[in-house]
């Protein structure tokens, strides 16, 4: 699943307020690795490879709105600037794992890395996309169809009340 700019914001304010709200808990060296492991492991709510071209992409076009003479000049030095910075991405993941480590144990971290790096944890995250798709589709006819019983139902009551609709 791929997140949209605003829920990506929205993620990453979220994080940043627990991270900033949370007791102050000591992550052993042991157990950020081993959250380093599950979070790398386990599906993510988002493309995080994405951020950086997606920053890059919003930079040249808010440039190039300003000055699209030099489009040619801002997207060499965008891209530029944004090879040159790509080597912060590990801040991020290190940001990651100590969000992991902090809910949970390293056992649990552990166990976590485990199942999803297991034949059933792969087959898991594989099937997670199609399954998502899926959930959506039987939620919204469910939904359709109890809507359509709602309406009727309450048209009938609201009928031997002596109102009517059309």
């Amino acid at each position: 699943m791929v997140l949209k700019f605003g829920q990506t914001v929205a993620l990453t304010v979220a994080m940043a307020f627990a991270a900033g709200t949370a007791l102050a808990q000591e992550i052993s060296p042991s157990q950020l690795e081993a959250a380093a492991r599950a979070a790398e492991l386990t599906p993510q709510p988002g493309d995080f490879d994405a951020l950086l071209p997606f920053a890059s992409q919003t930079v040249q076009n808010s440039l190039i709105r300003q000055r699209p003479d030099l489009f040619r000049e801002i997207a060499t030095a965008v891209e530029g600037q944004a090879l040159e910075i790509a080597g912060r991405r590990t801040d991020l993941d290190a940001d990651v794992a100590r969000a992991w480590a902090r809910r949970f144990s390293e056992d649990e971290l552990n166990q976590i890395a485990a199942f999803f790096g297991s034949e059933l944890g792969t087959k898991y995250k594989a099937a997670l996309p199609e399954l998502g798709n899926e959930m959506l589709r039987l939620s919204r006819g469910w939904t359709n169809r109890l809507t359509e019983e709602l309406l009727e139902r309450s048209v009938q009551e609201l009928a031997r009340e002596g109102h009517e609709f059309n």
